[in-house]
C-alpha cells in the first residue's frame, strides 16, 4: 500500500498560559516561539493482522514521545479507514520543548499533510482532533487543543472549549528551559492542591490576564508592559500551584524578576524562562 516519506522544517508553539486542572473550565493561550524542528515521517498503510493495530507498529520504547505519535496516528487510522500503520515519526528541535508540544505538532503537521487540508478546514481538523484526544488520554482535550491551534495558524492562540478560539497574531518571546520534576502520574490533568473557592478565584485572575492580552494584542497589536505586570504574577501563582502538587521538591527553582513558566508534560512538569521582545507603549 501507499507509503509516506518526508522530512521538513516546522517551528514549534509553546503553552504560555494554564495549567490543566482536573475538573475546572480553563483557558489556555499558547504563542509560536523562535526555534525550528526537523519532522521526519515514514510510513506506509498496512491492512491489519488483527483487532489491535499497535502490534502492527514498529518496537518503541513503552511511553517514548514516538510511542504516543504512533499509537495515536495508529488507532485514528484503524478506525476511520480500517488500515494500519507500520513505519515511525522522529522531531528533533533546537530548543528543549515538552514532549506534549512535540507530540501535538507532529501530529498535527502528519495528519494535516495526509488529508491535504487547506487552511479554511483548519478549525473542523482541530475540533475532530480534539475529539480524538480526549478518547485517546482520557482527559479534558483543551490543553492539548490550545497547543494544536498555535501551531496550526501560528499565532497566539486563546482556547476556551472546542467551539472557541482566538487568534490573536504572533508575539516575540525567547524560551529557556530550566528543569523538570516528575509527576507520580500522568500530569496532563493536574488535582489542584488548594479548595474549589481558592481554585476558582486563581482560574478567575488567570481569565483576567488573558482578556487583558487579548485587550492589548487586539487594539495595539503587542502586550505592554502593564499587562506584562500581571502575567508575572500569574506565573508566580502558576509556579507555586505546580510546586504544591508537585510536593513542593527540595531542588526547587527560585523564582525571580524574569517570568517562569510551569507546562505540564506527559510525566513531568517543565519549567521554563520565557522573555518577551519588543514590549512598547
Amino acid at each position: 500500500m501507499n507509503r509516506i516519506v518526508k522530512s521538513q522544517i516546522i517551528k514549534p508553539v509553546i503553552p504560555l498560559i494554564g495549567l490543566p486542572l482536573k475538573g475546572y473550565g480553563i483557558t489556555f493561550a499558547a504563542s509560536k516561539i523562535p526555534c525550528r524542528c526537523t519532522l521526519r515521517i515514514n510510513y506506509r498503510f498496512a491492512q491489519c493482522r488483527d483487532s489491535n493495530p499497535q502490534k502492527q507498529l514498529r518496537k518503541v520504547d513503552e511511553h517514548s514521545l514516538g510511542f504516543y505519535i504512533n499509537s495515536y496516528l495508529n488507532d485514528l487510522f484503524f478506525e476511520i479507514l480500517d488500515v494500519c500503520l507500520e513505519g515511525f515519526s522522529d522531531i528533533k528541535c533546537d530548543c528543549e520543548l515538552p514532549d506534549i508540544v512535540l507530540f501535538a505538532i507532529a501530529t498535527t503537521e502528519i495528519i494535516f499533510n495526509l488529508f491535504n487540508v487547506k487552511k479554511m478546514e483548519y478549525d473542523d481538523y482541530l475540533k475532530t482532533l480534539a475529539v480524538l484526544d480526549r478518547k485517546f488520554w482520557s482527559i479534558d482535550p483543551m490543553y492539548i487543543a490550545s497547543i494544536r491551534c498555535a501551531y496550526a495558524y501560528q499565532e497566539l492562540c486563546i482556547v476556551r472549549d472546542i467551539h472557541e478560539n482566538v487568534r490573536l497574531g504572533s508575539i516575540d518571546i525567547k524560551l529557556g528551559y530550566i528543569k523538570k520534576f516528575e509527576c507520580p502520574d500522568l500530569c496532563l490533568e493536574l488535582v489542584s492542591p488548594y479548595d474549589n473557592l481558592t481554585t476558582s478565584l486563581l482560574l478567575k485572575y488567570s481569565s483576567h490576564v488573558i482578556s487583558k492580552i487579548a485587550q492589548n494584542m487586539t487594539s495595539k497589536g503587542f502586550i505592554t508592559s502593564e499587562s506584562l505586570k500581571y502575567l508575572k504574577l500569574l506565573y508566580d501563582i502558576e509556579t507555586r500551584i505546580a510546586f504544591e502538587i508537585l510536593n513542593n521538591p527540595k531542588d526547587s527553582v527560585i523564582i525571580d524578576a524574569t517570568p517562569m513558566k510551569p507546562i505540564a508534560d506527559i510525566f513531568s512538569i517543565k519549567f521554563y524562562k520565557i522573555h518577551f521582545e519588543s514590549i512598547n507603549e
